[in-house]
Order: structure tokens, then sequence, then C-alpha cells
């Protein structure tokens, strides 16, 4: 029974690992992809549509918008309670990504968004908890490998 326990155990480590891992291979293909056609004059917008106008639609600008200066508030309120420690990349990723998510839920709530909105959202909140998940002591070193 043991047995039976650590293999299912180690498979859901290791399944976990290798989800995070392919969520931010993803996140970092489509941010240099983005990057690099935004200099050409190409607008994308999540996740693979191209902008006729070149304009981001308002409720995205907005939510972007938001959700970076919240992060920017958070860290600098960490940092005026003194609290200020060394930050990997990966807490600056989780933190973004939760006030992503909280922003892109305050939003499609306000305002009369289109359901392919709704998914969008669900899709970044998945990103926050599975890379959250994953960066928690107990399974951070996991995530290293």
């Amino acid at each position: 029974m043991i047995l039976i326990t650590n293999f299912f155990h180690n498979l859901w480590r290791n399944s976990m690992r290798v989800v995070g891992k392919l969520l931010l291979i993803f996140l970092i293909i489509w941010a240099l992809t983005v990057s690099i056609l935004s200099f050409s004059g190409l607008t994308i917008i999540f996740p693979w549509g191209i902008s006729e106008s070149n304009e981001i639609p308002q409720g995205r600008a907005e939510v972007l918008r938001i959700s970076i200066f919240l992060t920017f508030s958070h860290f600098g309120i960490i940092h005026l309670l003194n609290r200020t420690r060394e930050h990997l990349p990966i807490h600056f990723l989780t933190c973004y990504l939760l006030y992503l998510s909280i922003t892109s839920a305050i939003i499609c709530f306000l305002r009369d968004v289109e359901v392919t909105e709704y998914l969008v959202m669900m899709f970044f909140v998945i990103c926050y908890l599975c890379i959250s998940l994953l960066t928690k002591p107990q399974i951070r070193d996991y995530f290293r490998r």
C-alpha cells in the first residue's frame, strides 16, 4: 500500500513540475513573440489574435494597466514596511498573475464583455494557481530540477 501511495505521490509531483514548466515555456514564447512582432508594427491580442487597428481592446488595456499598478504598489508597500527581502523573478510573476486574475475578474463583471474574455481570465487564473502551487517551499525544490 505504501508503494502505491509513494508511486502516485511521485507521479503527481513530476506531473506538476512538467505542467508548471510547460506553462512558463508557453508564456515566455508568447511574450517574446508578441514583443518582437510589436516592434515590427503588428499587435497581437492574447492568445494569438491579430489586431486589425493595431490597438488593444479597452477592457484588456485597463486590466493590464491596473494589474501593473497593483503589482508596483504591492512591492512598494513591502519595501516601505521594511519587509524587503530577496525576491526571485518567479515571485514577481506570481504576484503579477494574481493581480492580473483579480483585475480581469473585476473588469469582466463590471463591463459587458464577450464570453472569450472570461476564458482568457480563467487561463490566467489557472496559470497563477499552478505557478504559485509550484513555488510553495515544499514543492519548490522539485520545480528547480
